[in-house]
């Protein structure tokens, strides 16, 4: 590598990199100090170079002191300024085998921080849906404005005999007319926009009360439709028995 000397005409090159790049001699002189790292660290570029590092940011020259005696890189050091977090690769300069200076190369994930906090958020209100979702005892379809499976929770697939992925993503008219249902509440709630109450036979033959509420966004169209369901069969079975126990009686 070129001595530190020369370094400094390259100025303009280190200047237009996004991530943020100071330069230190061995006796932990700033050589260089780019655009971007002043913006991270909020300290002027032109008033820092030829000053000590120690004296502007002594926990960072501890390490590159470290980096300086041994010659051994520091890769993915994180660091809290403030409110920024900032993780730097430090780098050992050697000129003729000896190490002449560090350099050290940064970038403010602060805001990928955020992102990545955010995403975990809502990773677990998610999971937290799902896991209410499936300990109801009733089933549960949700469809969107289009009449597409979104989702149905664990009860829904005990009770029509099916997989969630044998139906996800599929429009209920096409489980209509594979004769999965008799027919769809949510059809009916995309055609007249209010909630439907009726009762479907399914492909096992047993009776369902479903119940589909639509659920509607700012402008006031449709956005999903909920529909709970409920097995009646064994409720029928049981009416009718109590028919027959009356008429014995009778």
């Amino acid at each position: 590598m070129a001595p530190l000397a020369e370094l400094r005409k390259w100025k303009h090159v280190f200047d237009s990199s996004q991530n943020g790049i100071v330069v230190i001699d061995a006796a932990g002189i700033i050589i260089i100090y780019n655009r971007a790292a002043g913006m991270m660290l909020r300290v002027n570029p032109e008033e820092v170079i030829g000053t000590r590092i120690s004296e502007l940011f002594p926990s960072a020259w501890k390490d590159f002191q470290a980096v300086l005696k041994t010659g051994q890189p520091q890769l993915g050091k994180k660091l809290t300024l403030g409110e920024s977090t900032i993780v730097a690769n430090r780098n050992p300069i050697f000129e003729e085998g000896r190490v002449i200076g560090a350099i050290s190369v940064f970038q403010d994930i602060s805001e990928y921080e955020r992102v990545f906090h955010e995403l975990e958020s809502y990773k677990r209100i998610n999971e937290d849906l799902t896991a209410i979702i499936n300990s109801s005892y009733d089933g549960l379809w949700i469809c969107d404005r289009e009449g597409r499976v979104v989702r149905i929770n664990r009860s829904s697939e005990k009770m029509n005999n099916i997989r969630a992925s044998q139906v996800i993503g599929r429009r209920m008219e096409e489980l209509v007319q594979d004769g999965l249902i008799d027919r769809s509440v949510t059809l009916e709630v995309l055609k007249h926009k209010t909630a439907i109450t009726l009762i479907q036979k399914l492909k096992n033959g047993n009776h369902i009360l479903v119940t589909g509420n639509p659920v509607f966004d700012e402008k006031g169209e449709i956005r999903l439709v909920v529909v709970n369901e409920r097995d009646i069969t064994e409720l029928n079975r049981l009416r009718n028995e109590l028919e027959e126990s009356r008429q014995l009686t009778r």
